[in-house]
């Protein structure tokens, strides 16, 4: 224990390059590419062709628009960090690797 910050400062900075990571890395192109073609164009025109999905449009939008991101990010970090339900996590017995 007594190195524990060095292990907390690799999680945070796991945290911060792994979101970035994961959008250069763009892993819904795959999942949408191993649908068959028929059902692949019907999915994608009712989610962004017909005019009558503009809130699902715009609620997407919304939450991949980068401000979310960074605030839901925080929100989480701070939570986590937090003594009131990190130390209950790491005295139990069964969710440490001791």
């Amino acid at each position: 224990m007594e190195y524990f910050w060095v292990h907390m400062i690799q999680h945070v900075t796991v945290m911060l390059a792994a979101p970035a990571l994961y959008v250069a890395g763009a892993p819904w192109l795959p999942l949408i590419h191993a649908l068959p073609v028929r059902i692949r164009r019907r999915i994608l025109r009712r989610i962004f062709v017909r005019p009558t999905r503009h809130p699902l449009r715009r609620l997407f939008a919304f939450l991949v628009s980068p401000w979310v991101g960074v605030i839901f990010f925080n929100a989480v970090m701070v939570f986590w960090m937090l003594p009131v339900f990190f130390n209950p996590i790491m005295t139990r017995p069964d969710c440490t690797l001791d």
